[in-house]
């Protein structure tokens, strides 16, 4: 297992490194696309960090486009950290003719080091399209070579865990190398004299992988935080009457402690139970421990919390059956269905069988069956799973993509929190997550329908392959075409070809619609076929670098485990946190412990949602309930149809929901995504913003002037809504030198300060600037003077 874990790390480390979205195998064999950067001419991999004053080699290979006849080829840089015109660069791809497309680029034409972004976009005249992009860092003289990294972050908390060179501090990992520097009281202190508990203060830097390097851990005297307040969000792994433990903090309670449970009911410390998800506010005590003020959990509905396991009954007992070594009680309440005929006795069970059983774990680590059902030895291929937008909802089906779907008593439909709905909830464009079984006549019965809130560009299914070509494969009737393009893996996630599937294995397609109506392909992976299968949902207790706990049962996870995060990216394990809701496709091993074939996170506890009107918006963010929401390049932007749409389009006024993770804190949140609720009204709301018009603006000279180091810009903003404000500084060329603000400010007054550096963050010279604001359109200059 060791081992295996040590190789997926080691290949992980590298994807991770190389930051780069392309398929690093040999194009002419798996004709696949490739996009190399390198230093040096005739690379067969990318490189990741640049040299000062290097050349860039840009190599791009693509067999889907048409050489003869192209529209275009280019390339273009530009900084990840600065949108302007001046931090972009772009040249022409040379077409060699050969489905090779090659650039040089000089790199000491970069106006400053830090990570940058390269993309090519090439087009033939058949309107065919090739995109790729990837991401480097260049050095320059300014910096130094140990600070390859995008970003700083300073952080205090408890020490969770502690490795042989890492740290976890709120549920984040920091990496210690022999530049970290590390006291206590100012003395300087060995990394093997931090405990777990010690509360700490963490500098650290963020590599270009995602990595966290830890520059500086300071250990502080929790006395220096009596009155402190911290909120955390996780599962109770210790309880009694006074204490309860979360992710490593201990919380005192007291009399005074509120306990809230669904609909603001209050109630008492015996209603909370270890596993259970809570939200935590507290306060930091002189003697390092914390006060709960307030404790807040949610019941899951039971669906959380339901475990099936599958396979061939090895041996039946007088009161218990046999599944690959699991023994499974049986009960007089356990309902036993056998061709579709229920209440049978375990008398008619036989070893042999195909079952599906229904389990209830017990605390004292029994596996208690609640149903067992007897298939046919097929069943297993019979089963389908999809993933995708509703096309319409009928009085007992939905029509996800060009599947029908019919439903019945059985059918359990939930909600996106795993609440019960029926099936007039749901909508046209939503995107669900079914699970079905294809009966005798070909037609699919949904078992069970939740609603996925987060959108998808594309749709999934998990079936058996029916018939093949040599371009497409048919999965339940529904035909996906391949191209150079397509991911085709084995069980073992090694590349195939196309050739190399057969009619009746079952497969997993992750595909896209085209224009026409016809599905593509992006990527078909073969699933296992194991003599006894496990199907797990329910909230993470533990996690260790080699496994997962969910419901009391340990995973264990290798590198071939797929894993996905809610918004259906692929993460690794150590992304994953306590308290995610998460669905685990597994199978049971020979000698009786569980691998974790595929985990899909399906709540966050940390997801927040939110209901409310549109206050404010800029290029970077939205302001909804007096709060400000910060836009990613990820954030989906949707409509009230569910078709993906732009900020741009959002009116002022309107109700949006939006979905926001916090980064370090709650006070700095990133959207996910961002739904307009109702289009009622959206005419007569649009022409009344296009009158909003700002009666008045003052723009104040600055103080002192001329000045030396920092001076103060002051304005005021007499409106009541909110309005795009700009401020920037100028040269007496016009060259624009600095950008104190750019976004979203309502009516008051408003100071920012200068200190006199560029947006590259180097020293301006003495002489005349200019400064601008510029509020919804309308603008404003006046003239500053540095003296030094």
């Amino acid at each position: 297992m060791i081992r295996y874990l040590n190789r997926y790390f080691l290949l992980s480390l590298t994807a991770l490194f190389t930051l780069i979205f392309l398929r690093n195998v040999n194009a002419q064999q798996h004709e696949r696309n490739t996009f190399i950067i390198s230093s040096q001419q005739g690379a067969d991999s990318s490189q990741t960090f640049f040299a000062e004053n290097a050349k860039m080699y840009i190599w791009v290979y693509t067999n889907n486009l048409n050489v003869q006849n192209m529209k275009k080829a280019k390339w273009e840089i530009k900084n990840t950290n600065y949108d302007d015109d001046n931090m972009k660069f772009e040249g022409d791809l040379k077409n060699n003719m050969d489905s090779t497309f090659s650039s040089v680029f000089d790199l000491s034409e970069l106006p400053m080091g830090g990570a940058w972004e390269i993309k090519a976009k090439l087009k033939d005249n058949n309107d065919h399209e090739a995109e790729f992009e990837a991401r480097f860092y260049y050095k320059d003289s300014t910096q130094d070579s140990s600070m390859e990294h995008d970003t700083e972050m300073e952080m205090e908390g408890t020490i969770q865990s502690i490795g042989q060179n890492e740290l976890r501090v709120n549920n984040k990992t920091f990496y210690v190398n022999n530049q970290t520097q590390i006291k206590n009281d100012d003395r300087v202190i060995g990394f093997s004299e931090l405990q777990v508990g010690d509360f700490v203060k963490i500098k650290a830097y963020e590599t270009l992988n995602g990595k966290l390097i830890a520059i500086k851990i300071k250990v502080k005297n929790k006395n220096d935080f009596n009155g402190q307040e911290i909120e955390v969000k996780g599962i109770i792994t210790e309880i009694n009457q006074s204490f309860i433990v979360i992710n490593g903090y201990t919380f005192e309670i007291t009399a005074q402690t509120i306990i809230e449970g669904n609909d603001d009911q209050i109630l008492s410390v015996s209603d909370l139970h270890t596993g259970m998800p809570v939200k935590v506010k507290a306060q930091l005590l002189g003697d390092g421990k914390y006060e709960a003020i307030k404790i807040e959990f949610k019941e899951f509905d039971d669906q959380v919390n339901e475990f099936e396991i599958q396979g061939f009954i090895d041996s039946v007992g007088v009161n218990y059956i046999v599944i690959s070594g699991q023994h499974i009680q049986v009960t007089s309440q356990t309902k036993i269905k056998i061709n579709d005929t229920e209440n049978n006795h375990i008398n008619n069970l036989q070893s042999g069988m195909f079952a599906e059983v229904k389990l209830t774990l017990m605390n004292d680590g029994r596996l208690m069956a609640k149903k067992i059902e007897i298939k046919n030895e097929q069943y297993a291929l019979q089963h389908i799973r999809i993933v995708g937008a509703i096309d319409s909802v009928g009085n007992d089906f939905i029509i996800v993509e060009n599947y029908t779907i019919y439903t019945d008593t059985s059918t359990v439909i939930l909600s996106a929190n795993f609440n019960p709905i029926g099936l007039n909830d749901l909508q046209k464009g939503q995107i669900v997550k079914v699970k079905g079984q294809v009966q005798a006549d070909g037609s699919i019965l949904a078992k069970r329908i939740k609603v996925r809130d987060l959108w998808m560009a594309y749709f999934k299914i998990e079936g058996i392959i029916q018939s093949l070509s040599s371009q497409s494969v048919t999965v339940e009737g529904l035909t996906f075409k391949t191209d150079s393009t397509t991911v085709i893996l084995n069980e073992d996630n090694n590349l195939i070809t196309l050739t190399d599937l057969s009619v009746g294995q079952e497969v997993h397609i992750k595909a896209r619609k085209s224009e026409d109506g016809s599905f593509l392909a992006l990527r078909i992976k073969v699933e296992g076929t194991d003599s006894a299968s496990i199907n797990i949902t329910g909230i993470i207790q533990a996690l260790s670098v080699d496994s997962i706990t969910v419901n009391d049962i340990q995973f264990f996870v290798n590198n071939k485990t797929e894993i996905y995060n809610l918004q259906d990216k692929s993460v690794t394990l150590d992304s994953l946190t306590l308290g995610q809701v998460v669905e685990i496709k597994g199978c049971v091993l020979n000698d009786g412990t569980y691998l974790a074939k595929k985990i899909e996170v399906e709540e966050d506890p940390n997801l927040m949602n939110l209901n409310s009107a549109l206050e404010g918006k800029s290029a970077y963010s939205i302001f909804v309930a007096g709060t400000e929401y910060h836009l990613t390049q990820s954030t989906i932007v949707l409509d009230s149809n569910y078709k993906k749409s732009s900020i741009n389009e959002l009116i002022l006024g309107s109700n949006v929901t939006i979905w926001a993770l916090s980064s370090d804190n709650e006070s700095n949140w990133e959207v996910i995504q961002v739904q307009e609720n109702s289009t009622a009204g959206a005419t007569a709301l649009n022409q009344q913003n296009n009158n909003v018009v700002i009666k008045s603006f003052i723009l104040k000279q600055n103080y002192p002037n001329p000045f030396n180091p920092i001076t103060t810009i002051e304005f005021t903003l007499n409106q009541n809504h909110f309005a795009n404000v700009r401020l920037e500084i100028y040269n007496a060329l016009g060259q624009k030198v600095r950008t104190l603000f750019n976004g979203v400010l309502s009516e008051g007054n408003y100071k920012f300060q200068w200190n006199g550096l560029n947006d590259a963050l180097n020293h301006v010279a003495t002489g005349m600037y200019i400064y601008r604001l510029e509020v919804n359109g309308k603008a404003e200059v006046k003239q500053m003077i540095l003296l030094k």
